[in-house]
């Protein structure tokens, strides 16, 4: 399928965004700034690119849960800092759909995650939060695209339901980035 959405050059080398490819974001709302702060790091949220039929959408989990934003909206928006990483490994497009597509407008936020476990992981450096078995019902943005990642390739992140955007950001073994804007 020849993506139409938008080509990225970094040096010499044209990458296109395709399913499967992570988004990273970073803002200067108070919120963001706060993971941002607690993570040590320039992005606060990740999402999962996903084409469907002809239109780009990240599927995410914000406030609304997991759900479908239109990439154009992060991009035709000049509030954002955007990272784009690459999988390393091959993605099945219809499996990634079958993945996701049944968590939209299902699958909650986990705001307990995000208030309470992954402070006291970035401050104290110990995980207190939920594990595989009982933290599939809802998810925070990071721990949505790991679980989506470790399901499509099992033994990435075995531990995803305590992986931030920072820890997929900083992945080099699985993923390239291809992109990177600063507002």
């Amino acid at each position: 399928m020849e993506n139409k959405f938008i080509s990225y050059k970094i040096g010499r080398k044209l990458e296109f965004v395709d399913s499967g490819d992570i988004l990273l974001v970073g803002t200067n709302t108070f919120l963001s700034k706060a993971i941002k702060f607690f993570q040590k790091n320039k992005y606060s949220h990740a999402g999962i690119f996903i084409w469907i039929y002809d239109e780009l959408f990240v599927c995410e989990s914000d406030k609304r849960g997991i759900a479908l934003t239109k990439a154009e909206d992060y991009f035709n928006n000049n509030k954002y800092d955007l990272k784009i990483l690459k999988p390393k490994f091959e993605i099945d497009e219809k499996k990634l759909a079958k993945i996701m597509l049944p968590h939209c407008g299902k699958t909650p936020y986990d705001f307990v995650s995000l208030l309470i476990y992954e402070p006291i992981r970035f401050i104290f450096g110990k995980w207190i939060g939920g594990n595989a078995r009982n933290s599939a019902n809802r998810f925070m943005c990071g721990e949505w695209c790991a679980y989506v990642i470790n399901t499509l390739k099992p033994d990435i992140y075995n531990n995803w339901f305590e992986i931030a955007p920072v820890d997929i950001e900083k992945d080099a073994e699985n993923f390239e980035v291809i992109y990177v804007n600063k507002i």
